[in-house]
């Protein structure tokens, strides 16, 4: 999913202090200008507490395949370039400094908030609780947050708004789920311990 190796390039972009990652000659350059966009400041809220559920759910897949022993997937290596030059534990650390930046347990909690808000908050519960997770369709998603939110991500990423949907609606719910494996939303400790 080209969304998720674009933030995980970008959280290592601003693990870098948004310098451009010349040790990182393989990061994909859409993910380099994306980074080099700014800070994390530059966010509105629900943009954060998105971009927090996606690097989490970048960082746990990319994780996931290290342990296994095997190679990580081409494009996450990719995305990840020269992680041999800082190390993944130095990485890990990094990611778990970004997710302060994005707002933390308080970003995650407002995204679910906003689901509730706009009306879509049985299938946020659904992400959260066990049991199956209720799907959400890109039109959906584009309700819950929002033109300007949307626009954000996209001008970010550099991707286009329907594709931006798309993916976002694939990956919000696998993507909660997985943070809220005890079925509550997760303290800023237990972020930490991605």
């Amino acid at each position: 999913m080209a969304l998720l190796e674009q933030v995980l390039g970008y959280v290592v972009n601003q693990s870098q202090g948004g310098a451009p990652a010349q040790s990182h000659a393989q990061i994909p350059a859409s993910a380099q200008q994306a980074g080099q966009q700014g800070g994390m400041p530059n966010l509105s809220p629900i943009a954060k507490g998105v971009m927090l559920v996606l690097a989490a759910k970048a960082w746990q897949a990319y994780s996931s395949q290290r342990a296994a022993g095997g190679a990580a997937p081409a494009a996450a290596a990719q995305s990840l370039g020269g992680i041999g030059s800082f190390g993944a534990g130095s990485l890990l650390g990094r990611l778990a400094g970004m997710i302060g930046g994005l707002g933390g347990a308080g970003a995650l909690g407002g995204l679910m908030r906003q689901f509730e808000q706009t009306g879509f908050g049985e299938h946020a519960r659904s992400w959260i609780g066990g049991g199956e997770n209720e799907p959400i369709e890109p039109e959906q998603v584009e309700t819950v947050l929002g033109g300007q939110t949307l626009n954000e991500l996209a001008k970010r990423f550099q991707i286009p708004i329907d594709q931006l949907k798309t993916e976002l609606a694939a990956a919000l719910p696998e993507a909660v789920d997985q943070l809220t494996p005890r079925g509550k939303l997760p303290s800023d400790a237990d972020l930490a311990k991605l």
